[in-house]
């Protein structure tokens, strides 16, 4: 193989993890995965690929093909274990912001006060989850959104409560 197909098999690469980078940024920076580390990773997967026994005599189209492919099997994989991460961790972080936010007596919650303050696609997942003590993929699934939607959206009630709690001198302590 000469050196310019070398060359040019490890710009490809470096090509093929920014690409990777900027499509799926997000998920990659929640496990500290910069553009570098894909870049990296790219290069590493030419450097096992030009240097394998079981490639050599074929041609360089086939070398650039089968490069392509590994580069791209890796850094899919790489991506896939990010999100299964952020899966688990989410599921995790479900229950603890259910037990720090809320009491464990669900059915002394009187949520129809909040219809002021939040609209019906929030009152019903904070309803799923307090009164119903569903989890988010019950939710999910009843509503035919994410998971990670749903936590999202979850997150984002708590939030809003809080500042309103603030804002009108609300005695929630311990609730939210």
């Amino acid at each position: 193989m000469s050196q310019d197909m070398i060359d040019y098999l490890y710009k490809k690469a470096t090509l093929v993890a920014r690409k990777y980078y900027r499509i799926y940024k997000n998920i990659y920076l929640l496990e500290s995965i910069d553009c570098k580390d894909l870049e990296q990773e790219a290069s590493i997967t030419v450097f096992e690929v030009i240097n394998n026994k079981e490639y050599k005599g074929k041609s360089e189209e086939d070398i650039l093909k089968i490069t392509n492919q590994a580069i791209r099997f890796k850094l899919n994989t790489i991506r896939n274990t990010v999100q299964k991460h952020k899966e688990i961790f989410m599921e995790n972080m479900e229950e603890t912001i259910t037990d720090n936010f809320f009491p464990q007596n669900k059915s002394k919650y009187d949520l129809s006060e909040l219809k002021g303050y939040i609209d019906d696609k929030e009152y019903n997942i904070l309803h799923k989850k307090l009164i119903e003590g569903k989890t988010y993929r019950e939710i999910a699934k009843e509503l035919k959104i994410s998971f990670q939607a749903v936590a999202k959206s979850y997150n984002k009630i708590v939030k809003k409560l809080k500042k309103l709690s603030n804002r009108e001198n609300w005695n929630i302590e311990g609730a939210i």
